[in-house]
């Protein structure tokens, strides 16, 4: 016996030994190429080396700075990294033939816009033709932006991107990319006036920052390529939740390129980006990706051919991957276990046996009972609805949440014929039938009034199959997303209205002003614009400051709104410029009647806290379609027409004349 004990010492010091070894020539080293010099951008990266989840998936990471004089797409293509940090270009090189393959998604919305200097004349995208614009190499959204705007690279002077704001701030090109999240900061900081060019204005509406690699890399090992980007967005996730620790983190080992109070900020304009508290870092939705490669097809940027999408993007493994840890203690008892089963055939001569297998039995029915309950306890207790129906349609499970007036008395047992009377299970169970049917997946989403609210739902329906795969039940699992589309709508908002005055902003001029116009065509009726531009502003803001200037423009703002009628539409381009867009109009005395109106209201003395101040406005008419039948020409004879209104005298008004 003493000899046995010898022998199973020595082997389970060897079993203990052996799962070491295995987890230190296990590590590998690879390099995540990003596409920017370190900053909070990569949180999420840092988080996951430092955080050691790198490591618990078996990696050692190189997290490499881009290299201005590559193209980080390429440095991954060509081998120089396993995996990489792009954007929305991927599409295009996958068009090409590229064999790049999305991982997930970081940035839910891309920060890319241009800017130009705001008193450089530059108001609208189309002023931008003839002028030198600085781009970046992954600016897909911004050349898309253009497209949608009729403007193409051969109008414009397209410089590469030298990475350093010094040249747009000392004029050297007249526009730039910018990432919103940190860049503007600077400009901010040194008092610099931007127009701000955002292709989401245009419903241009691209993924940004975006993990990736190659069909390569995935053909190697694909559980391995699962293990990294589920440890990079573990990171991600822990980044945003801890904001501040890895600012720090970032300055201390990383970069001092950035202030803290730089990186502060840059963070919260990510959270509005990257939306963590609604979206699971490194969420990619298909339908979004398919709605790009169409607007890349429209635009022309991309072949027409039928796009690769199931090689382009990454799924993910249904089967559940054990953590390190866990098969390291599962070797461990296996080469344990060994030594006991003979051990146990030893015993056995002396009629051991029976006891120790209804014992090992007692234990696993044990284990099964109190796994059963605490997996009964967790479905109980989530905030997410499930309910479970059998192949007739009756309702077998339901997880007792009232959170949504559910009943289950009222639920449990019911058939498909008897639940679907009810109003709201109607509507929220619509598809569990389909499901039955065809025995696929189904997810929606869709809206239902609630308690006099109307309440967002995401549901997602699932085919419960046995062993042999034959569909037994069907799952039901919904939760509450309206929140996440009240952000949504908010985002929206913002997009077209002006902050400051409530007005639409120049984001809807032209798609507004084209509307109106095809409506007044269709009726054979007249249109007029009315640019209007407020006399001594600036003087305003020079004797009582910006924030009295900015309490003027509200007050202005709401004179001009009652000042026509509701027909017409008031809209604040940039500054002290509004346009109002008239309608139904009878002929010109009609529109200067409300023109003389406007200017007495405009001009009548105006009280702001404890002063008195008066201001006057110049106002140009152009004529559709006299003046012309396209949304530019017609604004831009408005514009000449308001600057022979200011040369005739202040508060006065001028009608477009061809010269």
């Amino acid at each position: 016996m003493q000899k046995w004990l010898r022998f199973i010492l020595a082997f389970t010091i060897l079993a203990l030994l052996l799962p070491m070894m295995s987890v230190q020539a296990a590590t590998e080293k690879v390099t995540l190429q990003l596409k920017w010099k370190h900053q909070f951008q990569f949180a999420g990266y840092y988080a996951a080396l430092e955080k050691g989840y790198y490591k618990e998936a078996g990696f050692d990471v190189n997290l490499k700075e881009v290299d201005i004089s590559k193209d980080p797409i390429d440095q991954v293509i060509h081998g120089e990294a396993e995996f990489g940090s792009a954007s929305a270009e991927l599409v295009q090189r996958r068009s090409q033939g590229d064999p790049v393959v999305v991982l997930g998604v970081v940035f839910q919305h891309s920060p890319l816009v241009l800017i130009a200097h705001e008193d450089e004349g530059i108001s609208n995208l189309h002023d931008l033709k003839g002028k030198k614009i600085m781009l970046e190499t992954q600016s897909a959204e911004i050349y898309a932006y253009l497209n949608m705007e009729g403007i193409t690279k051969d109008q414009m002077e397209v410089v590469p991107h030298s990475y350093n704001l010094k040249d747009f701030i000392e004029r050297r090109v007249d526009a730039v990319s910018v990432y919103t999240t940190d860049e503007l900061y600077v400009l901010n900081h040194q008092g610099i006036a931007v127009h701000v060019f955002q292709p989401r204005a245009n419903g241009i509406d691209f993924y940004g920052d975006v993990l990736f690699t190659t069909e390569a890399q995935i053909k190697k090992d694909p559980k391995r390529v699962q293990a990294f980007r589920d440890a990079s967005m573990r990171g991600w996730k822990y980044a945003m939740e801890h904001t501040d620790e890895i600012i720090d983190l970032i300055i201390s080992k990383y970069s001092k390129l950035h202030s803290k109070e730089e990186l502060q900020d840059e963070a919260r304009k990510m959270q509005i980006l990257l939306q963590p508290e609604l979206i699971e870092p490194g969420y990619s939705n298909r339908d979004r990706w398919e709605h790009m490669v169409a607007t890349f097809k429209d635009m022309g940027m991309i072949s027409k051919a039928e796009f690769p999408m199931d090689a382009f993007l990454f799924e993910k493994e249904d089967t559940y991957k054990l953590p390190h840890w866990v098969k390291n203690v599962l070797i461990i008892l296996a080469c344990i276990l060994l030594p006991l089963m003979i051990i146990t055939v030893y015993i056995s001569r002396m009629n051991r046996n029976l006891r120790f297998q209804i014992k090992k039995r007692q234990q696993a029915e044990d284990d099964l009972e109190e796994s059963e309950v605490r997996l009964k306890l967790l479905v109980e207790s989530t905030d997410e609805l499930i309910v479970m129906f059998d192949l007739e349609g009756k309702c077998i499970y339901f997880n007792g949440s009232l959170k949504y007036g559910i009943d289950a008395g009222q639920l449990i047992g019911k058939t498909h014929d008897e639940w679907i009377k009810s109003e709201l299970y109607s509507v929220l169970f619509k598809n569990v039938h389909n499901v039955i049917q065809d025995g696929n997946k189904m997810s929606d989403e869709f809206s239902v009034e609630l308690n006099g609210e109307f309440v967002w739902f995401s549901n997602n329906l699932y085919p419960v199959r046995n062993a042999k795969q034959q569909m037994i039940a069907v799952a039901f699992i919904t939760r509450d997303i309206t929140e996440r589309k009240i952000s949504e709508e908010k985002l929206d908002y913002m997009a077209q209205y002006d902050s400051l005055t409530g007005l639409l902003n120049r984001n809807s001029f032209y798609e507004r002003l084209a509307h109106d116009m095809s409506i007044s065509a269709r009726n054979q009726q007249q249109l007029a614009l009315l640019f209007i531009d407020l006399d001594s502003f600036k003087e305003v803001n020079d004797n009582y400051g910006h924030k009295t200037g900015d309490e003027l423009l509200k007050e202005v703002a709401q004179r001009l709104t009652s000042s026509v009628r509701e027909s017409d539409t008031v809209m604040r381009l940039a500054g002290d410029e509004f346009v109002i867009i008239l309608m139904n109009l009878k002929g010109k005395t009609e529109i200067s009647r409300i023109t003389e109106l406007i200017l007495q209201n405009v001009c009548a003395s105006i009280s702001i806290e404890d002063k008195q101040l008066q201001v006057t406005a110049s106002i140009g008419i152009s004529i559709y379609p006299e003046d012309g039948i396209e949304a530019e020409e017609l604004l831009n004879r408005a514009d000449s027409a308001m600057y022979d209104s200011k040369k005739s005298g202040v508060n006065n008004y001028s009608y477009y004349r061809q010269e």
